[in-house]
């Protein structure tokens, strides 16, 4: 008898579900622990697919946690009276590399966008999550005057 091929699934996921308040988590505890059950499912197949755009803004907000933390930092530099060499390029460069290896250990595909349209720059640049005017979206998006 033939064996039958698995069915295949493929799940995109939003910014809804993987946000989490903590700044060393690429993905919330649900969606960890749904991608891990998951995966132990027999004859399924499931691709999980994190879109480019989501996963600037989780990083955006990695970011923004991690840094938020610099004044506790600072006063503990002064509190030792050593520098830990801790910077925002630094914390760039490791929230950049705990997202990459997190996307790998949960086997997350990353979902480009087309790049070229001209929506995108509006909302990202050079990897950073930016915050448009409401003015901007508004008449970018549906060009009415008053």
């Amino acid at each position: 008898m033939a064996k039958k091929a698995p069915l295949k699934i493929h799940i995109v996921l939003d910014t809804n579900i993987v946000f989490t308040d903590a700044a060393e988590h690429l993905l919330s505890l649900e969606a960890k622990n749904l991608i891990a059950e998951a995966s132990k499912s027999e004859g399924v197949e499931i691709t999980w697919y994190l879109p480019r755009v989501v996963r600037v803004e989780r990083r955006y907000q990695m970011i923004d946690r991690a840094t938020k933390l610099m004044p506790s930092l600072a006063k503990l530099e002064a509190l030792l009276g050593h520098k830990l060499g801790i910077s925002e390029e630094i914390i760039h460069q490791r929230v950049d590399a705990a997202i990459t290896e997190q996307m790998t250990v949960s086997g997350l595909v990353e979902l480009g966008l087309d790049e070229s349209k001209e929506w995108y720059a509006t909302y990202t640049t050079t990897g950073k999550l930016t915050k448009p005017t409401l003015e901007s979206v508004v008449h970018s998006e549906t060009d009415w005057e008053d």
